[in-house]
């Protein structure tokens, strides 16, 4: 078996176990092992291929994935164990700043002692990233069940409701100046474009979804055009490709590559690192190197690695974070189920393919976490879809040039308007439908569905190497 063949299973067998852990399968772990190792022997000594050798060996990496899962678990509950329970004095660094409403914001801290704390401030309290705090109040650690897991995938250990502020200085570091340089862009934008426009602008380029009203959110929601603001692979593909574009203009290529590698750093620490935008950043920075090292770029292993990499940094996302899922689901959908569209008028035929593709593959996850799903969608995004690269080059035009006048900013935003205009304009008609189905999809159904699809790939890949 060749050696990216044995890389993509064993990070495979890893995430498997993960996952068995992260949903208490206890017993089950062992069963796996078990049955896959006298599965894998039994096919080498029928089959004498060396290939069944190698998943033999690979069985017990099961037991490491769910072991890794369970020694993040108990670092957290220990953690936990020293910020939680008692009422006192605490501080840290703020590391996250969310309005909620309009009495109250939530901050969160990273503690001295180590883990996270959500807390819960006065709305007229003004806190930003990279201070310091001292607070007093109690911490108290989250109900077990979903809130606590949906709070754990983020790293965060406890809550406190609006404590006192002690002591705050303000702070700085690399975060705040990059969280300084977005609110500046989004401020561009709410001067030279309308409310609406300006919002939807924010969320194309940083994934800011703070200035959208409900109405238009639930649009979104019905028309299946969330994920255009989510920052996904498509997303940052583009700024990677604008990114490269502009260094190679007055850099050497390689010069032009660190560079633009590091300009995808830094996008990544301004946008929030959302697990979409992390694993997007992760393929660039992957595909990028292979093409500068020149060698063979599998796209296969590399989502793997990224999908790895995230994992090791926090297993909790992997079942807990639906950001997460949807964006792994959807790249695999579109590099296994994609059919090979033709050349059409502004790529009409890709986007069709790759919507199609892509629902497909995150069907059940949708119907699962959301509950339904929009049939629209295909028609909504391939509206959309075709319009977006330019959107985003006028958009990355305007925030550039708002450094230098707020003026020739606003000459850019009239070219950007009208693409501004339709986009929004097509998200409310199809949101405005309400065309939902409800889809009540079971772990069982789920896992049939999946099954088929696997099917349907593996027939699909024969298929085409027949014809080769």
């Amino acid at each position: 078996m060749p050696a990216y063949n044995v890389l993509f299973f064993g990070i495979a067998f890893f995430i498997f176990g993960i996952f068995l852990a992260s949903i208490h399968a206890g017993w089950i772990i062992l069963a796996v092992i078990i049955f896959s190792a006298i599965t894998s022997a039994a096919l080498f000594f029928w089959k004498q291929e060396k290939k069944y050798l190698v998943f033999l060996f690979l069985s017990p990496v099961v037991f490491g994935g769910a072991f890794y899962a369970e020694a993040f678990d108990m670092n957290l509950r220990a953690t936990a164990a020293v910020a939680c329970g008692a009422g006192g004095t605490f501080g840290g660094k703020v590391v996250d700043v969310e309005t909620s409403d309009y009495s109250s914001t939530k901050a969160v801290i990273g503690l001295d002692c180590g883990g996270k704390i959500l807390i819960t401030l006065r709305r007229y309290v003004s806190v930003s990233v990279g201070d310091v705090l001292t607070l007093k109040g109690t911490v108290e650690r989250p109900p077990s069940g979903g809130y606590a897991d949906y709070l754990a995938k983020e790293g965060i250990v406890g809550t406190s409701d609006f404590p006192e502020i002690v002591s705050m200085s303000v702070g700085g570091g690399l975060r705040r100046f990059l969280f300084g340089v977005r609110d500046r862009v989004i401020d561009t934008f709410k001067r030279t474009l309308p409310e609406k426009e300006s919002a939807f602008m924010s969320g194309l380029l940083l994934g800011y979804r703070g200035g959208f009203s409900e109405d238009f959110t639930a649009a979104m929601q019905s028309s299946g055009t969330t994920h255009l603001v989510a920052l996904s692979g498509y997303n940052v593909s583009l700024v990677v490709i604008g990114a490269m574009a502009v260094f190679l203009l007055f850099l050497p290529r390689p010069w032009a590559f660190g560079a633009t590698s590091f300009a995808i750093f830094l996008f990544v620490v301004m946008t929030g690192a959302e697990a979409s935008v992390v694993r997007a950043a992760i393929m660039g920075f992957l595909v990028l190197f292979a093409t500068e090292s020149g060698r063979f770029f599998d796209s296969r292993n590399v989502i793997m690695l990224a999908a790895f990499f995230m994992l090791i940094a926090n297993p909790k996302l992997l079942v807990f974070d639906v950001g997460f899922e949807l964006s792994f689901a959807a790249f695999l959908g579109i590099m296994y189920v994609r059919p090979s569209p033709g050349k059409s008028f502004m790529d009409w035929k890709g986007n069709v393919s790759s919507t199609f593709a892509d629902q497909a593959a995150v069907l059940p996850i949708i119907a699962a976490h959301f509950g339904s799903i929009s049939p629209l969608s295909l028609v909504s995004n391939v509206l959309v879809l075709s319009l977006i690269p330019a959107t985003m080059a006028f958009g990355f035009a305007e925030a550039l040039l708002g450094f230098v006048s707020q003026t020739i900013a606003l000459g850019v935003s009239f070219l950007a308007f009208p693409l501004l205009k339709f986009e929004t304009a097509t998200i409310e008609f199809f949101g405005g439908l309400h065309a939902m189905v409800r889809l009540p999809f079971s772990l069982w159904l789920t896992a049939a569905y999946y099954g088929c699809l696997i099917a349907f790939i593996v027939w699909k890949k024969k298929r085409i190497a027949q014809r080769n």
